[in-house]
């Protein structure tokens, strides 16, 4: 991951000395949206810059710089989540430039396989087809059974990123604790809908799928279509 971040980050260096006009690079789409959510990481959370280098050897002391970084991190996040629900789906296709244009699916059926169009800046670096099928993707399909999505998530942003940016994750055994405690001696709790503003990657969701009461609750559903039949 680090090698292709270097990457990402040389060649945004690159186009952006070599646009004549900033303001319409997709980082700086990237980060009138960023900061407009976040801030500019100069808060009472500040940025832990030397642990910034330690991981990655780029010199953040310029506060653009950070940005960079932060976007080239969060491309890289966009990249694999789409590689997932690509391999997920279509699992012995070719990984190409193609499969991240939004005709390509809709060409397929699929309407909502999209992001950001800032996130795709990176489709004009040489080779970049090369990069794309170094990234270890088939090890998280084969370990569906984990939030894999959070495990990535904290891998691709340090946790000193994360926190200046004032995302902190709900821990599992909190997430199961809140399940457990909202749908405990609930009989009625199958026929709720449970909504979580703040997912994130969706541990609530996770959890709650793979716990007793989601079994339970298939169960229940299984039964009453048995009755009909």
């Amino acid at each position: 991951m680090t090698n292709l971040i270097h990457v990402f980050y040389n060649f945004l260096n690159q186009i952006e000395i070599a646009k004549s006009d900033c303001r319409t690079t997709a980082f700086h789409l990237w980060k009138t949206d960023f900061t407009a959510i976040h801030g500019f990481l100069d808060s009472q959370r500040k940025l832990d810059i030397s642990g910034l280098y330690a991981t990655y050897q780029i010199d953040c002391s310029n506060q653009d710089d950070i940005f960079k970084l932060v976007f080239c991190l969060e491309t890289y996040y966009t990249i694999v989540l789409r590689l997932l629900a690509f391999k997920a789906v279509f699992r012995e296709e070719e990984i190409t430039k193609r499969i991240f244009e939004k005709d390509y699916f809709l060409q397929k059926g699929i309407q909502n396989y999209t992001c950001k169009a800032y996130f795709n800046w990176f489709l004009d670096i040489e080779n970049i087809e090369n990069e794309l099928n170094e990234i270890g993707i088939d090890e998280y399909l084969e370990n569906s059974e984990t939030d894999f999505i959070k495990e990535i998530f904290e891998e691709v942003l340090p946790s000193p990123v994360r926190h200046a940016m004032g995302e902190f994750y709900t821990p599992d055994w909190l997430a199961n604790f809140t399940i457990q405690t909202v749908t405990e001696n609930d009989k009625f709790a199958h026929q709720k809908t449970y909504l979580d503003p703040a997912c994130g990657s969706g541990t609530f969701y996770f959890l709650m799928s793979s716990n007793s009461f989601s079994k339970s609750l298939i169960i229940r559903y299984l039964n009453k279509f048995l009755e009909l039949i």
